[in-house]
């Protein structure tokens, strides 16, 4: 990534230059420092295009963080089941967006990610984040004991525990 030493080499490199420029005097000599003040010239102007060309990846990142965090101050954290937490959408903010959960740990980490639905059942769902693999389980609630035996010989009030 660009750094001061990038733009420090582009400085000695130009110094050099002008040292050679000003120390041309004869016809050979001056040929062969002219061709060295040309090579220190190419070498700073390459030092500059480097350290510019890492400034503008620098700026770009520095774009998509910020980008990020005007994103990740849509959203809250809210709690799905117990010990079980996502984000969702704040409510000032909802619009025609369908309701959805972003992944607490990638939240954490700088990405956005949804979480998936894969499962739904009577009593829980199942959630899964397609960037870091977490899977969450919602459990909705404790089933109900049932009888086994079938509707039709459950026996209701007429059966033999019936009142």
């Amino acid at each position: 990534m660009a750094d001061m030493s990038d733009l420090a080499v582009a400085v000695a490199k130009l110094k050099a230059a002008k040292d050679i420029a000003e120390s041309i005097n004869d016809t050979a000599a001056s040929q062969q420092r002219q061709s060295e003040f040309i090579s220190k010239l190419l070498d700073a102007y390459g030092a500059l295009f480097k350290a510019q060309e890492e400034r503008s990846a620098l700026l770009q990142r520095i774009r998509e963080f910020e980008s990020i965090d005007v994103e990740k101050q849509r959203y809250e954290l809210v709690s799905l089941a117990p010990h079980v937490v996502a984000f969702a959408l704040k409510q000032d903010v909802r619009s025609n967006e369908p309701p959805h959960y972003l992944c607490a740990n990638c939240f954490y980490a700088g990405r956005i990610s949804f979480l998936q639905q894969h499962t739904s059942g009577q009593y829980w769902d199942k959630y899964a984040c397609n960037t870091c693999k977490e899977e969450l389980s919602v459990d909705k609630g404790a089933p109900r004991q049932g009888s086994a035996l079938p509707p039709d010989r459950r026996g209701g009030s007429q059966g033999w525990m019936g009142v």
